[in-house]
């Protein structure tokens, strides 16, 4: 055992210093891990409408990003030719007609009677074989739509049920879409003149209805060409002009922003409207990727606060204290200038007013990381960061201890899955949210004895299963709920082995130990873990699914943290593992699709996680084994 025990430390340390070098290599110049997250081809085609109907195409370069985007989303199709909405998704009809109007615009198809001529120009950019490529999507894809059922079960396109036709609508150069969505609009328009409906919901489906709306409503209006806007419609226009964020972009994601062009574009704006620049500019930047191949992508949003917030504690603990103006350095003062002015942090950097609490959870467990061993000055502005920061989250604490994302829900969460209807309408406090603000909480230095910590334990086991799992909303299945809260509880100082005295922390140490016995049961024979999507839909597949570097590095590093011993099997076959999951180069590819942006209907993947989760395991793994070998680093 001894000499297994050494080989693997061995490999752990050259690991560990290859896994730090990916990762420094990594930052962006401001200091910041950027990422962009794509799960279906929606953004791309609408990128492409936006520029065609802008008359943005018209900007230096981006007749080569429209052939890039086109055939990219080529690579987003299923074997039946239609566009997938995730990987290992069905087709999604909805889905499909919006590329296939997107393809149209770039190939010189698409009927635009009366708009400008760069709306239906066909793309020079795209070669002939590159053009007999696209052409196969599009008439596949256009198949799969003829012969697809006028409505799927097995599908629920809630970000696409209204806003597909109104898009394909728009891209053909209509002046507007059916009489049935104008009686939607108005009855969206009527709810928000309803500030008492559903408050819960109010930074989820309020605000996601509050920001489209205008848009909407102006891409329906039914505006000839060249005719001037009416003063409905200029005034709606000069709505989406005030909301717009310096930055250049409305709301966290892509969606809403594309929209706004499109509609301030549809009331006359041209092409060289600063506020088209400007958005343009934004989406450009925060979520366009452009390959190797010439071929692009674009994401539905951008992580890049909750992903340097990840890499920046994975790369202290891993043995790069912060000094001298090196990557943790510039990392931390990358998040200490994106916190809002509420005090708390955004998922992606796109709106100065956004924030909410896990997104907070990560960067202030980070500070933790950095804050002992800074400079004074700098270590104060940690400390007043993080003050801010604990206020922003304990306001959104349910008066029955759970945490959910944005404004404090009414409603407390429950064991298990929650509906879409539930995720959509009202934000429950899940148990994942809730370990991850306990981790910053302690990191900030409060302890259980708390009113707010208390509170937060005593949801934690409420929401336990009967399987001694606790369900994930933000990445999908149980196995790494249950990870989640044993590191939650593990940095309250509670072990499996342990015995605290207070009845709180005993019923906390056995909600642990047997969240630690449902992941010691799920081990698959190879040593690692893995979890389908399919897990939050249906419970006899909780915890089962082929082993993930992604899944096992999380696993790993808090049964370690929880207190399991280095020299325990289970460990040794992780490790094992992951060392065979390893590419020739050390690194690490999971792309399985795997985190929830909307469980049960929406996934998409992280494959920036490969350069932060199993980093982190190599470092819970050499900790205690140098212990043990009697080296030290």
């Amino acid at each position: 055992m001894r000499r297994e025990t050494e080989t693997l430390a061995s490999w752990a340390r050259d690991a560990r210093s290859l896994a730090l070098g990916r990762l420094a290599a990594a930052q962006a110049p401001d200091g910041s891990w950027p990422q962009i997250l794509v799960d279906n081809a929606m953004p791309a085609a609408l990128f492409v409408i936006m520029l065609r109907t802008s008359g943005l195409i018209r900007r230096e370069g981006q007749m080569d990003v429209e052939a890039g985007l086109v055939r990219g989303m080529g690579r987003l199709v299923n074997p039946d030719g239609g566009f997938r909405k995730y990987g290992g998704s069905p087709s999604g009809t909805r889905l499909s007609r919006v590329c296939n109007a997107a393809i149209r615009l770039a190939l010189g198809g698409a009927r635009a009677p009366g708009r400008p001529a760069e709306w239906a120009r066909k793309n020079p950019r795209l070669d002939a074989a590159q053009e007999a490529e696209v052409r196969e999507v599009l008439r596949r894809s256009e198949e799969f739509c003829r012969a697809a059922p006028a409505r799927r079960t097995d599908e629920l396109e809630t970000d696409l049920l209204l806003f597909s036709p109104l898009m394909v609508a728009h891209a053909c150069g209509l002046d507007a879409v059916g009489p049935g969505h104008r009686r939607v609009l108005a009855l969206l328009a009527c709810a928000l003149r309803l500030p008492g409906l559903l408050p819960a919901s109010r930074t989820v489906l309020h605000r996601l209805v509050e920001a489209s709306w205008p848009a909407a409503m102006i891409l329906v209006a039914g505006l000839k060409p060249g005719a001037a806007p009416s003063r409905r419609v200029r005034r709606l226009a000069a709505l989406i002009r005030s909301t717009q964020d310096p930055s250049g972009g409305w709301e966290i994601g892509s969606f809403i922003t594309l929209l706004n062009v499109m509609a301030l574009a549809r009331a006359g704006a041209p092409a060289d409207d600063p506020a088209l620049v400007a958005a343009h500019g934004f989406l450009a930047r925060t979520f366009l990727r452009r390959e190797d191949d010439g071929s692009a992508s674009f994401g539905f949003a951008s992580s890049v606060v909750l992903d340097t917030a990840y890499a920046l504690d994975t790369f202290v603990r891993a043995g790069a204290p912060p000094g001298g103006g090196g990557a943790a350095d510039r990392a931390l003062r990358y998040l200490l200038g994106v916190q809002t002015s509420e005090g708390g942090f955004s998922f992606g950097s796109s709106v100065a007013r956004d924030s909410e609490a896990d997104t907070t959870a990560h960067v202030l467990r980070s500070f933790g990381a950095i804050a002992a061993s800074s400079e004074e000055e700098t270590a104060r502005a940690v400390r007043r960061s993080a003050e801010a920061g604990v206020a922003s989250m304990l306001r959104r604490q349910h008066r029955r201890g759970g945490f959910n994302c944005f404004r404090r829900s009414v409603f407390d969460g429950h064991r298990g899955s929650s509906s879409v209807v539930k995720q959509v309408f009202l934000d429950l406090p899940t148990a994942d949210v809730t370990a991850r603000v306990i981790e910053a909480l302690a990191d900030c230095g409060m302890d259980a004895r708390h009113p707010a910590m208390r509170r937060a334990l005593g949801f934690l086991l409420r929401t336990q299963c009967a399987n001694g799992a606790w369900w994930s909303r933000w990445w999908a299945g149980y196995l790494v709920g249950a990870s989640f809260s044993l590191r939650a509880y593990a940095k309250l100082g509670l072990r499996l082995d342990g015995a605290p005295g207070d009845r709180l922390l005993r019923a906390s140490q056995r909600a642990m130990r047997r969240g630690a016995d449902f992941l010691l049961a799920h081990q698959n024979p190879d040593g690692g873990w893995g979890e389908t999507t399919a897990a939050d839909s249906d419970d006899a597949l909780t915890g089962i699914g082929a082993s993930t570097p992604l899944h096992t590095a999380h696993i790993v590093s808090s049964l370690l943290r929880a207190g399991l011993p280095v020299s325990s099997p289970v460990i040794a076959a992780a490790m094992g593992f992951l060392r065979e999951s390893a590419r020739a180069d050390g690194g690490w590819d999971d792309a399985q699709t795997t985190f929830s942006s909307l469980a049960r209907s929406q996934y998409y993947a992280c494959p920036f996680l490969n350069l932060v989760l199993p980093l982190d395991a190599l470092t819970d793994y050499l900790d205690p084994a140098q212990r043990r070998l009697g080296r030290h680093e």
